[in-house]
């Protein structure tokens, strides 16, 4: 273990609990704010011990300076005993040279700085975001019967995997979030961020929404057509959202659920559009 002020550093870490909060130093966390400070980190009894002048307490002291969400990379600075400095790249500060984001305090136990493996998934692999409004559960298995936490609205992480048979299964004419078809999966994306496009593959590959793009300049979130005859755009009958890397998402077919898999730009493909 580190005692003092033993070592500068500059590494990239992880961060591995839910949420961890960084503080100006390590005088600043008070005995109510233990829940905060222990792996795993347990934020609703941190947010249900304070009084509102303990709430208040935090900025009036100057204690807490922001927060980072499991799975974001940080930049470590500086240790002290069980603490690390951190910045997060992602939160960048005017006042920083450079502008990297606040440059304090987190304890070391809620950064892992030893996992190459997940860093490289970060790098190249498309990201989940977590967009319920207060917390997600997070499991260690496909079944969802070994729940490892809760991460919070907005934490991002990589996507490696094809959704397990407890993810959204296909269903003809399906467009909720209980059962999909291929077309009412893209339109209902789609329509989640406020854009209307047609309902299904067909009307959506000729829709002048967007235009065409060529198999070599595809981006993350182009759709891919498929026809019986890639000569008549009148035979489309399934579409696929291109992530990246040479991968896709599609609805694919009753008792397949939504999966990931790689894009298929071959048989039956008709083309793509933005």
């Amino acid at each position: 273990m580190i005692s003092d002020r033993d070592s500068e550093v500059s590494k990239f870490g992880f961060v591995n609990v839910s949420v961890s909060t960084i503080w100006k130093d390590q005088s600043k966390p008070r005995a109510v704010d233990a829940p905060a400070l222990s792996s795993p980190v347990r934020v609703q009894p941190f947010l249900d011990s304070m009084t509102v002048d303990q709430f208040k307490d935090l900025s009036a002291t100057s204690r807490t300076e922001a927060q980072v969400l499991y799975g974001s990379r940080v930049i470590i600075t500086e240790t002290q005993g069980d603490w690390y400095k951190i910045a997060a790249p992602d939160q960048p500060v005017p006042t920083t040279k450079p502008q990297i984001g606040y440059p304090d305090w987190v304890p070391s136990s809620h950064v892992s700085t030893d996992d190459d493996y997940y860093s490289t998934l970060m790098q190249t692999q498309p990201f989940a975001q977590v967009t319920r409004p207060k917390i997600a559960p997070l499991f260690r298995n496909a079944q969802l019967s070994d729940k490892i936490m809760g991460i919070a609205f907005n934490a991002r992480l990589p996507l490696i995997t094809q959704l397990s048979n407890a993810a959204v299964t296909l269903l003809w004419g399906g467009t909720s979030g209980f059962a999909l078809d291929c077309s009412g999966f893209i339109h209902t994306v789609y329509n989640s961020h406020g854009i209307v496009i047609p309902r299904d593959s067909g009307p959506q590959a000729q829709s002048t929404l967007g235009a065409k793009v060529e198999a070599l300049h595809l981006n993350a979130c182009d759709l891919l057509f498929y026809a019986r005859n890639t000569t008549s755009a009148s035979t489309i009958y399934h579409v696929a959202m291109y992530t990246g890397n040479g991968t896709m998402l599609e609805d694919y077919s009753s008792g397949v659920p939504l999966r990931l898999t790689a894009a298929r730009l071959e048989t039956n493909y008709e083309g793509a559009s933005d």
